[in-house]
């Protein structure tokens, strides 16, 4: 920006930078701008996927973290924070998912992602303890009796 400002000619080099000293140096000259090309590799073949190619990866594909917290925010009526949590802790939306199924009308999703955001997420990281100490079914059982009054959620 500076040279073009200046009104001086950019040179087509590539260049190196000095972390140490925040600087960046010239390290070889370009002629022209097809020294910047780039050439296939010889050793690989060609790959033209097919329609059906495509489908085949698109299916085995995972749900896309963004369109994972999007779907949970939706179904479950919960927070996009919430969402964002279970979703960018491994393992914890599946687990949330589980549970939610596993409580069906006994309790709410929303129930189940505060008990899974609140006292789960705590336990775990006060004790190291591994999700699997508490099962999806359990915590569903857990949030169907503090909806019915069974035991108070202290």
């Amino acid at each position: 920006v500076e040279l073009l400002r200046a009104g001086e000619a950019v040179m087509q080099e590539t260049r190196l930078w000095d972390a140490d000293r925040g600087t960046s140096h010239p390290m070889r000259s370009k002629e022209e701008a097809h020294d910047y090309r780039y050439f296939p590799e010889p050793d690989l073949v060609p790959v033209a996927p097919t329609p059906q190619m495509r489908e085949q990866v698109r299916a085995a594909m995972p749900e896309l973290p963004a369109a994972r917290r999007a779907r949970l925010a939706a179904d479950w009526g919960i927070k996009e924070e919430d969402a964002r949590v279970l979703v960018d802790v491994p393992g914890l939306a599946d687990y949330a998912e589980r549970a939610v199924a596993a409580a069906g009308d006994a309790g709410s999703p929303r129930d189940v992602v505060n008990w899974v955001r609140q006292e789960v997420l705590a336990h775990l990281n006060e004790s190291g303890a591994a999700a699997s100490e508490l099962t999806p079914e359990m915590l569903a059982e857990l949030v169907a009796l503090v909806g019915a009054g069974t035991i108070s959620r202290a």
